[in-house]
C-alpha cells in the first residue's frame, strides 16, 4: 500500500511589471491552484498561479516555484513528490 504524503507548495513570487507605480498594474494577490494537494511518492501535480490587481483583474508577473520540504517543482509549476 502506497504511503501518501501531504506536501505543501509556497510559491516564491517575483514580480517585473511594467509601469510602476499604476495602481492597475500593481500585484494585490496570487491565487494559486489547487491550493492543497495530496499525493504518492513520485506523482505529479501542475500548479498554477494567476496575479491580479486591486481592481480584480489579471495582471502580468513573473512567478518563481520554491519547495520547502521534500519534492521538486519545474519553473512551470509541475511538482514531483519524493
Amino acid at each position: 500500500m502506497p504511503r501518501l504524503f501531504n506536501r505543501i507548495i509556497i510559491p516564491l513570487f517575483v514580480f517585473f511589471l511594467q509601469g510602476c507605480g499604476d495602481t492597475e498594474l500593481t500585484v494585490t494577490s496570487v491565487v494559486v491552484s489547487p491550493s492543497v494537494k495530496t499525493i504518492g511518492i513520485n506523482q505529479t501535480q501542475l500548479f498554477t498561479a494567476v496575479a491580479k490587481n486591486s481592481l480584480g483583474q489579471i495582471v502580468s508577473a513573473t512567478i518563481t516555484w520554491t519547495v520547502i520540504g521534500s519534492g521538486s517543482i519545474s519553473s512551470s509549476g509541475l511538482y514531483t513528490a519524493s
